[in-house]
C-alpha cells in the first residue's frame, strides 16, 4: 500500500491532533478520551516504560497539567501520511512552562499512530523524542 494523498483525512488527522492540544492546554482532559483508542500506548522517552490503555493516557496528560503552568506552547512542521485506514503524524514542537517554582522550555517532535475505526480516528500509539532544559 502506498501513501495517499487524501485531503480530508489528512485534514481529519490532523484534526485530532490539534483537539489533542487544545484540550490538554486549556484544561479539558476528559475531550481526551473521544480522541485516543481504549488501547493506546505511549511510548515516552527511551528507559521509561510504556503508558497502556486509556486511562493511564488520560491520567497522563491529567498528571502535567496540575502540576505544570503552561507559559507558551506552539506547534510547527506537521506531516501526516495516511495508509487506507491508519495514519502516521508528526509535529516539532516548543513549549515553555513552570512547575515547583522552575521554568523549563523543551523542544522537540510528537509522533502519533491513528486508525480509523467507526467514522472516527482515534490515536493508538504516541511517542515524544525532547529536550527538556531548566531556564
Amino acid at each position: 500500500m502506498t501513501c495517499t494523498i487524501d485531503r480530508d483525512a489528512h485534514d481529519e488527522v490532523w484534526e485530532v491532533v490539534e483537539a489533542i492540544n487544545q484540550a490538554w492546554l486549556h484544561g479539558r482532559i476528559s475531550d481526551l478520551r473521544q480522541l485516543f483508542h481504549e488501547h493506546v500506548i505511549i511510548a515516552p522517552m527511551p528507559g521509561a516504560e510504556r503508558i497502556r490503555g486509556i486511562d493511564a493516557c488520560v491520567a497522563s496528560y491529567e498528571d502535567f497539567c496540575t502540576r505544570a503552568e503552561i507559559e507558551d506552547f506552539r506547534e510547527s512542521c506537521p506531516a501526516v501520511d495516511v495508509f487506507g485506514d491508519s495514519a502516521i503524524t508528526s509535529y516539532s514542537f516548543e513549549i515553555t512552562w513552570q512547575s515547583g517554582g522552575e521554568t523549563y522550555h523543551e523542544t522537540g517532535q510528537e509522533i502519533l499512530v491513528m486508525i480509523h475505526q467507526a467514522g472516527r480516528w482515534q490515536v493508538v500509539w504516541r511517542s515524544m523524542i525532547s529536550t527538556p532544559q531548566k531556564n
